[in-house]
Order: structure tokens, then C-alpha cells, then sequence
């Protein structure tokens, strides 16, 4: 339920109209909210993906249907001169979201820097990989 309210936040519609920079902070902030609204339940399920085969398969599929969305957003809309890799920027890009989200959210102790500071960072990174 909560990946799907979280897929829901990020339709189209939601960015008819924003620029790049602003569209790129709303979906960091999109996930940021997911995962902070509910601190516990992305921590248990990242401990019980490392103990249960089933729970595992869940999150590696959760994973691979991220990667493959990002990757048809960064085709559509990046040339390849630009990312000659779009799967392998996309598994880059998700990677550091989810860690930075999982770190914010205290998984492995209290992070360095607030919410805010590390969505503005974030949003930066993602913005200078695409468009440079």
C-alpha cells in the first residue's frame, strides 16, 4: 500500500506545468515523505529483506520496477550523448534516493544533515546527471 500511494504521487499530472528543477525537488520530496512518514515500516522491511527469502524477492521487485521506470523517464527525456546508460544512471540514481531516504530516516543512526538540506543536494545531483 504504501509503494502504490507512492506511485500515485509521482502520475504525470501532478507536473504538468513545473520546471525541471522544481519538478526533480517535488519527486525527491515525494520520496522523502514516504519513507519519513513512516520510519519504522521502511526500516523493518529493509531488516526483514535481509533475513527472508520472500521479503527479499518483494524488495528486489519493488527495485527492479523502480529502475525500470526511471530508465524509460531518462530515455524519453535525456539524449544519449548525455546518458549513454540510462539503466545503469537509473539504478545509480535510485540507489542514492533510497540511501539518502533510509539514512534521514535514522536506519543507521542520526544523519548528518536535516531533510531539507539533503533534498536540496539530492535534487542537484539528479539535476547536474541529466542535464548537465
Amino acid at each position: 500500500a504504501a509503494y502504490s500511494e507512492t506511485i500515485e504521487g509521482l502520475g504525470p499530472e501532478r507536473f504538468i506545468g513545473r520546471a525541471r528543477h522544481e519538478t526533480i525537488s517535488a519527486t525527491v520530496a515525494v520520496l522523502f515523505d514516504h519513507v519519513l512518514s513512516r520510519p519504522q515500516l521502511s526500516r523493518s522491511f529493509t531488516e526483514m529483506s535481509l533475513r527472508d527469502p520472500e521479503v527479499a524477492e518483494l524488495r528486489r521487485a519493488f527495485e527492479i520496477v523502480s529502475v525500470q521506470r526511471l530508465t524509460v523517464l531518462i530515455s524519453a527525456i535525456v539524449p544519449r550523448d548525455v546518458v549513454p546508460d540510462p539503466e545503469a544512471t537509473a539504478y545509480v540514481l535510485y540507489g542514492s534516493a533510497m540511501q539518502t531516504a533510509y539514512g534521514l530516516a535514522g536506519h543507521v543512526g542520526e544523519p548528518p544533515v536535516n531533510a531539507e538540506r539533503a533534498r536540496r543536494a539530492l535534487t542537484s545531483f539528479i539535476e547536474r546527471t541529466l542535464f548537465p
